[in-house]
């Protein structure tokens, strides 16, 4: 994931993520990415977000109004509040929210996090709106978690992209052991899914 923040040109939103990986590397380097949705294991959190960062990359050569430093660094950061909101057991698996996670949940305070840091480190006013808007719509709508719906493309993609990594790991997660044949409902899909071996 160091390598992908080394790709970043903006000496701003590079510093930011230099900066927010600094404050956040030992617990992003173990927790889950969610309590039981996706990703809800030891070190989910890590492969949710390298896994992301490599389709931002990807797919921001085929957009050239994206702005990739912008995609990259948001994507970066979309989950690293995730550490606040979660209660752990001592072998790392959430058990629980925290009151900061229930009341706030780690949209808000990742953009809180995110604005206190960018004036620490002097980030310009806009690019810290920016990344704060991204963090905030980052579950696209609000039925599904969004404070706002994404009205930048970079915001637009970081939405796609979160929803397309966490419903390809629950696909693996579904099919795996599974024999050839149609699954048993997958909660949070809403569906069966056909396993053609």
């Amino acid at each position: 994931m160091v390598n992908l923040i080394e790709t970043i040109q903006d000496p701003e939103y590079k510093q930011l993520c230099v900066e927010m990986l600094a404050r956040n590397r030992e617990l992003l380097s173990c927790i889950p990415a969610a309590k039981s949705v996706h990703h809800a294991f030891r070190y989910g959190l890590l492969m949710h977000t390298y896994f992301m960062m490599c389709h931002a990359d990807y797919m921001s050569r085929f957009y050239p109004f994206v702005n990739r430093d912008l995609l990259m660094a948001g994507t970066f950061c979309h989950d690293l509040a995730k550490a606040k909101e979660y209660m752990l057991s001592p072998v790392g698996l959430v058990t629980d929210y925290s009151v900061s996670g229930y009341l706030l949940g780690h949209l808000y305070m990742g953009a809180i996090e995110i604005a206190k840091v960018s004036q620490e480190i002097g980030i310009s006013e806009e690019k810290s709106m920016l990344l704060q808007h991204m963090l905030l719509s980052h579950h696209g709508k609000p039925e599904y978690g969004a404070a706002v719906v994404p009205k930048t493309a970079e915001a637009m993609l970081l939405s796609m992209i979160d929803d397309l990594d966490a419903k390809m790991e629950l696909i693996r997660e579904s099919l795996e052991g599974q024999a050839p044949g149609m699954t048993e409902s997958v909660w949070s899909l809403g569906y069966k899914l056909y396993n053609h071996g």
